[in-house]
């Protein structure tokens, strides 16, 4: 037999640097990201953050869950559950 073209090829796999637009990765920052590595994700002042804070990088090299956003707003904290009946 003969191989068809083009030839397959193995290499490391690796997730992207996870940048976010108005935020940091709070923890976990690395040079590489290897499959299983996990970060946390925060928001400049002034923003909130829209998906999950925390994502890890997945073997077929993508985040999971998705890299969240930060949006214009300020996060409000109750302090605590309403009351109610």
């Amino acid at each position: 037999g003969v191989w068809s073209e083009p030839l397959p090829r193995c290499g490391v796999i690796t997730c992207t640097s996870p940048n976010i637009q108005n935020g940091d990765v709070a923890e976990g920052q690395r040079a590489v990201y290897h499959p299983g590595a996990n970060v946390t994700f925060q928001c400049r002042p002034g923003y909130v953050l829209w998906g999950s804070h925390e994502a890890k990088c997945q073997p077929n090299g993508r985040w999971a869950p998705a890299i969240p956003t930060c949006e214009p707003g300020e996060h409000r904290h109750t302090g605590g559950l309403e009351r109610g009946c």
